[in-house]
């Protein structure tokens, strides 16, 4: 389907759109949409407006960033971390990685202690962490020093 918004119309929609569902939700908790690991996960409670309005401002930011790229970089960007993912995903299973992260909100490892738990090299486990990051699977607490869980992977 073709949109005949322009970009600028969709970033104004996006931006009004936001601005609708950050008010609507304020005072809850989780109403920041933040991937911050907490204690209980903090899950936003939209009713059927505000989760229209949620599913609005995703599928504008889809089209944006889908727009912005043109064809072969979206399509690429849509293919290409597949592989990526199943690399790291075997990676963090098969050396229990994220066991060894601790597990209580704001809690921090670093990439050394994490390797030698792991029985990594740590050239190995900062490229698989860095790229989980990437992923925003993991969050890096100090740049190059240490790692924590978010609520993505806890």
């Amino acid at each position: 389907m073709t949109s005949q918004r322009s970009i600028s119309d969709l970033a104004a929609l996006i931006q009004n759109k936001t601005h609708i569902l950050s008010d609507g939700t304020k005072e809850q908790p989780g109403s920041d949409f933040s991937l911050a690991f907490a204690i209980p996960p903090a899950a936003v409670k939209l009713d059927t407006s505000l989760e229209a309005v949620r599913t609005e401002i995703i599928e504008a930011a889809d089209e944006l960033r889908a727009r912005l790229m043109g064809p072969f970089l979206y399509m690429g960007s849509l293919a290409l971390p597949v592989p990526a993912l199943m690399v790291i995903f075997d990676c963090l299973y098969r050396f229990e990685i994220a066991s060894h992260v601790p597990t209580m909100p704001g809690e921090a490892v670093t990439y050394e202690n994490l390797a030698i738990r792991c029985g990594m090299p740590l050239d190995d486990l900062r490229r698989v962490m860095q790229t989980a990051i990437a992923y925003r699977i993991f969050e890096e607490v100090v740049p190059d020093v240490s790692v924590k869980h978010n609520g993505v992977m806890r």
